[in-house]
């Protein structure tokens, strides 16, 4: 029971994770070269960068663009920019006596930096987190019906936290609530970590049950990433 718990609200997480590098209403449009597609996949992190005991999830797969990301208020329009390249990695999984978490990253290349720039200032404001958390509600809510088994999820706390500037355009959000299945509680935290750097922007998720994912080990993740950003616009 406890696993059931623990697996439906990150697998609800992951759901929406990949809807978050590329916004809501309103797409870019893609006009995705063979180089770009490339870079944007070099960017991505890898289950090795995670560390020993991750693996692929067995419910990995591009769920994430069947995920309409708006919200009243939070609507942003990149009809007018064009993507060049993206790429979402697979979802990781780590369970270990002490908690269960999800990991997932994307990356995307646009046409040009002043674009990338446009795409991150329309993308990266408050309104994001708080859509992230009432669609996360909305999930839980749905899947709560179709599985006809309680299954609750309270937001305790959501919002921007301090993360060191690792790229150009750093941005990390947390978003905190408890997960309630019958008799069981279980703490649950999200975190969103997106960077931006020339013409690429991207990020990661990571989802843990029971405790936070370190911050150290986000940091770290974090400088991964931009490191790859850079080296793949050389």
């Amino acid at each position: 029971m406890r696993r059931i718990a623990a697996f439906a609200v990150v697998a609800l997480a992951a759901l929406l994770a990949a809807a978050v590098a590329v916004g809501a209403s309103g797409d870019p449009k893609r006009a995705i070269t063979k180089a770009d597609q490339a870079s944007a996949k070099a960017m991505l992190l890898t289950r090795g960068d995670l560390g020993g005991g991750w693996t692929v999830s067995a419910t990995s797969g591009g769920r994430g663009d069947d995920v309409d990301f708006r919200c009243p208020g939070y609507q942003p329009d990149e009809s007018d920019l064009t993507l060049t390249g993206d790429a979402t990695s697979p979802d990781f999984e780590l369970a270990t006596a002490g908690t269960i978490s999800f990991g997932s990253s994307s990356a995307s290349l646009y046409a040009t930096a002043p674009q990338a720039k446009a795409s991150w200032a329309r993308v990266v404001k408050p309104g994001l987190v708080r859509c992230f958390v009432r669609l996360l509600e909305d999930e839980v809510g749905a899947q709560q019906q179709a599985q006809g088994t309680p299954l609750a999820l309270e937001i305790t706390a959501s919002g921007r936290v301090a993360f060191p500037a690792v790229a150009s355009r750093t941005s990390a959000y947390r978003i905190s609530g408890v997960v309630t299945q019958g008799q069981l509680t279980i703490p649950m935290h999200l975190d969103i970590v997106l960077l931006g750097s020339g013409r690429a922007n991207g990020g990661f998720i990571a989802v843990s049950l029971f405790k936070p994912f370190a911050r150290v080990a986000e940091v770290r993740l974090a400088r991964i990433t931009a490191a790859r950003m850079t080296k793949a616009q050389r």
